[in-house]
């Protein structure tokens, strides 16, 4: 192809070259050109994704309104195509575009169905200093840059599929958090000293005053938009691996608010800014060939961060007077990777903690979960003013629904009939005042009890040990994980007391590939099982104990290389002291089918369960859940085709 495209541009070139001939040395170059041209163009490479299908949820049960959607359905027709430009060998630039169809509101929004959702710009500077321009995800350590996910120990087959599919438009994967702006540095070894020499700066805008939420012609999110001031980002990490036993580490990072871009008052801007300066070091070191174990690893690791954050306020003289409030995150800990035989193996991650009350870095305790009602948000009976109060919530519609594009009625959308996405996943990074919001309403017990702003929780310390252990011809896998935490007004290696806030959690799980147990089985047939256990007490507000059980089992079996069956079961008990309080349960059982290479039909039906049996509303899930009982049956068909 591309030597018919070379001779059909130096052809068309031939009759310049014969009609003036002083020019023939310019006539040339521009073949050149063309040619070069037209090969640079042959590196497009476009790819993506098509999706159809059907997503319906019926509810029933305490609380219904009679006059309300109780039946809610979210059929769609969407295309992704990932367009790949490579100018030269050392750029490349990337968009993802969408074409989006809601079946249900078709004819009422007809005219945007294309969405951007990713650009970038791609390359590598004399082959060893890459950069990205534009959308980019990024993650350094738990500490500084980091996604804090939801994470469930085994989590059934069919229910990963669907959390999976709720998340992938955001880009969120591997604790990675979406970014736009500029990085660039250097990633190279310089052997035989340094294993690996990585630098890299960077530079973002977090949130913008400009954003709208209010434009019937885009999906939007609420929570995109800055209260007060834009929001920018700037840093450096440094990561070293020396004779492949040492690392080290460390990032600088600033997070600040734009004063100029704010409408507010200059002297309420002026003490309302945010700047704050997080410093971090980090090491490790692997013992194991010291005590001659070369096929195993012993880690000995550390992390500590310092954030140092910018009070203001007008001092005596009228100006405004600066003070910088300090806070800390750290853990240290040990290791272990064991490797016995050819398939046998164990590992261990033992770690103390402790995070100070003022440590602050969105960058890092920004979540990306917050629950929120999804299907059938128009069947509610309670409504304050214009707004419908979302009554009905569930761990797992929050979980495991979203709906791209949702076409509400007047008053589900505080009368602006604009369409938008029913997601409880965001890539936005909060601020302090909206995460101390969070923290009092909007987290989900079930799934944030704990550590619910991800490793860098501020007011914890304590210790976490997290094992695991498999023998991979036997297809047999087993985790347990326990923490013992207490908040920062307990002094650090004392027990805890009457006065003491304290978090507890405590799972173990297991996963068997019975096909290599029993020899009849001929198929991968993978059957898990997992039970969680969180607790906490807080004894400053109520000396209350709120503890969740979360218990999980499910199978995946691949009947031969085309069909496959997979079925799974969640139940969640919260508690209030020693009362239960309520009760939810999800089944699902559902199937793939692959037609070919690359197009797959998946299809799934299930029931949701929610009792709350007590008197009032459960107040500790987001939203509340309504007193009474009420049920969701859910069905969904898709057609998946990766081109």
């Amino acid at each position: 192809m591309r030597y018919a495209l070379s001779v059909m541009v130096i052809l068309s070139a031939v009759p310049q070259t014969r009609a003036v001939d002083d020019s023939t040395v310019t006539v040339s170059k521009t073949w050149v050109d063309r040619i070069e041209q037209v090969l640079n163009k042959a590196g497009i490479e476009i790819g993506g994704e098509l999706d159809a299908g059907h997503f319906g949820s019926v509810l029933s049960g305490a609380g219904i309104n009679p006059e309300g959607r109780r039946k809610e359905a979210d059929e769609f027709s969407s295309i992704d195509f990932d367009i790949r430009l490579r100018p030269h060998d050392a750029i490349e630039g990337r968009a993802i575009v969408r074409l989006h169809h809601n079946w249900q509101n078709f004819w009422s929004d007809p005219g945007n169905p294309i969405f951007s959702r990713w650009i970038s710009i791609d390359g590598k500077i004399a082959r060893i200093i890459p950069f990205h321009a534009g959308d980019f995800t990024a993650r350094f350590t738990p500490l500084t840059l980091y996604m804090p996910e939801v994470d469930i120990l085994y989590e059934p087959a069919i229910f990963a599929r669907l959390r999976e599919n709720a998340v992938k438009d955001l880009f969120i994967k591997d604790n990675n958090r979406p970014l736009e702006g500029v990085v660039m540095g250097i990633d190279k070894s310089f052997e035989p000293l340094f294993d690996t020499f990585k630098i890299d700066l960077i530079g973002t805008r977090l949130r913008s005053v400009e954003t709208s939420t209010r434009n019937g012609s885009f999906v939007v999110t609420n929570s995109e938009a800055a209260p007060d001031f834009s929001k920018y980002f700037f840093g450096t990490n440094l990561d070293l691996q020396l004779l492949t036993d040492i690392s080290f580490g460390c990032t600088y990072l600033l997070i600040a608010d734009h004063i100029n871009s704010s409408k507010l008052q200059d002297n309420v801007a002026a003490v309302s800014a945010q700047r704050t300066d997080i410093v971090d070091f980090r090491g490790g070191y692997d013992i194991a060939p010291l005590l001659g174990l070369p096929r195993h690893d012993v880690r000995f690791f550390g992390e500590a961060a310092f954030s140092f954050d910018d009070t203001a306020w007008y001092g005596a003289t009228n100006r405004v007077a600066h003070d910088r409030i300090p806070g800390g995150a750290a853990y240290g800990g040990i290791g272990v990777k064991l490797n016995f035989l050819r398939d046998l193996h164990g590992a261990a991650d033992i770690r103390y903690l402790r995070n100070k009350k003022d440590f602050r870095n969105e960058l890092a305790q920004s979540p990306c979960f917050l629950g929120n009602r999804i299907m059938n948000i128009e069947g509610d009976s309670i409504v304050s003013g214009n707004k419908i109060i979302l009554n009905h919530y569930s761990t797992f519609d929050a979980l495991y629904h979203n709906v791209f594009k949702f076409c509400p009625s007047k008053s589900t959308n505080l009368w602006h009939k604009a369409p938008f996405t029913k997601s409880s996943y965001a890539k936005n990074v909060y601020t302090r005042n909206e995460l101390n919001s969070i923290g009092d309403s909007l987290l989900d017990p079930a799934v944030q009890l704990v550590m619910p702003f991800g490793p860098a929780t501020p007011d914890r310390q304590g210790l976490r040990i997290h094992c695991t252990a498999s023998w991979e011809s036997k297809g047999i896998e087993l985790q347990a994980l326990s923490g013992f935490l207490t908040n920062e007004r307990q002094p650090a290696w004392s027990l805890p007391d009457d006065k003491t806030d304290t978090f507890r959690e405590m799972g173990a799980g297991l996963s068997l590939d019975v096909s290599k147990v029993l020899r009849r089985v001929k198929t991968p047939f993978v059957v898990s099982v997992s039970y969680m256990r969180s607790r906490a007490t807080d004894k400053e507000r109520d000396s209350i104990t709120r503890s969740t059980d979360f218990g999980s089992a499910g199978l995946h079996w691949r009947l031969g290389k085309r069909l496959s069956f997979s079925s799974g079961v969640e139940r969640i008990i919260c508690r209030r002291g020693n009362d239960v309080q309520l009760r939810q349960t999800c089944l699902l059982g559902g199937g793939s089918l692959m037609i070919s290479r690359g197009v797959d039909v998946h299809g799934s039906l299930g029931k949701i369960w929610v009792d709350n049996d007590s008197d009032h509303d459960f107040a500790d899930t987001p939203h509340r859940t309504t007193c009474g009982r009420f049920r969701q049956f859910i069905s969904e068909v898709s057609l998946e085709v990766v081109f």
